[in-house]
């Protein structure tokens, strides 16, 4: 089955949209970038999209790829394409650049984007006129946080944190009843930034290893409780038994192996008696990321560690960190009740840890 999709966004360094997902395939493939018919990288991160759904009635993925500036030109043929050959658009290879035919000639069309700044830039007057001053972090930061720029950046963040809150509440318990609340590894606040529309921002806090990150939130959203910059290793400079609760989205899935013993520990010294914490984990959805030669000894073992690519801006020890929920029983019990594990829990990607720590 050919693939049919759109390409939504074509910035200096990234391309995003969506495509529809055969009915038939088990596991969603991972689409190629090319340029002038050479494979110059895969997509950086897939999503579901909703809205796709509800228009075409079938399962629309979103896809994103960053890409460097100069290979963005008019004169380069850029392409995705599925594995197999199977092209993204039926009927042959899709030209992303050249996408508008005007009497039979393809034109290039990068107006898209400066009618999107000019809208965008309209909004943000309206808002101000409306007395809400809304600043939006930098594309690096942004980068850094979720491996990609792109549209969506701050409904995942929503979407993520409503995921939080069913699990919350498949066992009697809801954000809301919290007083304090710990962001472990805010990054430049795709969780914080949306949570303080609708919860108090004075009951939020938020630490992070990017000083840069802690900078820009500190500058533009001063309305937390507090954000910190915490150093590579604990403690942080958070007393005993602070935090109702605490969450942690995408920072153990990066850790090496004692480093995650010492953070486990620290969260469990600032988490009140009683109270709670989310992590999440990469699942079986990412095993294919770990070497086979690694395979055996991480299916005895339960945690595999494994130096892929670094992340610009961000320590060299943060790669890429695996587990198996009976790892997670063994291990995290030393530090916390584990009460809960949801496979793909977070976004329809990582999976969750629900625990509390022991009275």
């Amino acid at each position: 089955m050919n693939k049919t999709g759109y390409i939504e966004i074509i910035s200096e360094s990234m391309i995003s949209g969506w495509v529809l997902k055969d009915p038939g395939e088990q596991e969603t493939p991972v689409p190629e970038i090319r340029i002038n018919g050479k494979q110059v990288g895969c997509c950086l991160l897939t999503t579901l999209r909703a809205d796709v759904l509800r228009r075409t009635g079938f399962v629309g993925i979103g896809i994103f790829f960053a890409i460097s500036k100069h290979l963005i030109s008019e004169r380069n043929d850029i392409e995705v394409v599925w594995p197999n050959s199977l092209d993204l658009i039926p009927g042959g290879k899709k030209t992303l650049f050249r996408d508008i035919t005007t009497q039979g000639q393809l034109q290039f069309s990068n107006n898209r984007i400066t009618d999107l700044e000019i809208s965008l830039t309209q909004i943000r007057s309206l808002l101000k006129l409306m007395g809400v001053d809304l600043k939006i972090p930098p594309k690096h930061l942004q980068a850094r946080v979720s491996g990609a720029y792109y549209s969506q950046f701050f409904d995942h963040g929503k979407e993520m944190f409503e995921d939080i809150e069913r699990i919350l509440q498949s066992r009697g318990l809801s954000f809301t009843q919290f007083e304090k609340v710990l962001d472990f590894g805010c990054g430049c606040g795709r969780f914080l930034i949306p949570l303080s529309f609708y919860s108090k921002p004075t009951k939020l806090y938020g630490t992070d290893i990017d000083q840069e990150a802690i900078d820009w939130l500190r500058t533009h959203y001063p309305v937390f409780a507090d954000l910190a910059v915490n150093k590579p290793s604990p403690p942080t400079k958070y007393s005993n038994d602070l935090f109702d609760f605490v969450f942690s989205i995408s920072i153990f899935t990066h850790l090496p192996e004692q480093m995650q013993h010492d953070w486990l520990a620290e969260m469990s010294r600032i988490i009140k008696p009683g109270c709670y914490g989310i992590f999440t984990v990469h699942g079986e959805k990412f095993y294919s990321g770990i070497p086979k030669n690694s395979q055996k000894e991480f299916l005895t073992k339960g945690f595999s560690y494994q130096i892929s690519a670094a992340t610009d801006g961000l320590p060299d020890f943060y790669r890429s960190s695996f587990h198996t929920h009976h790892y997670i029983m063994r291990e995290w019990s030393k530090y916390f009740e584990v009460l809960y594990i949801e496979k793909e829990g977070i976004g329809k990607n990582q999976d969750a840890v629900l625990v509390r720590k022991r009275r």
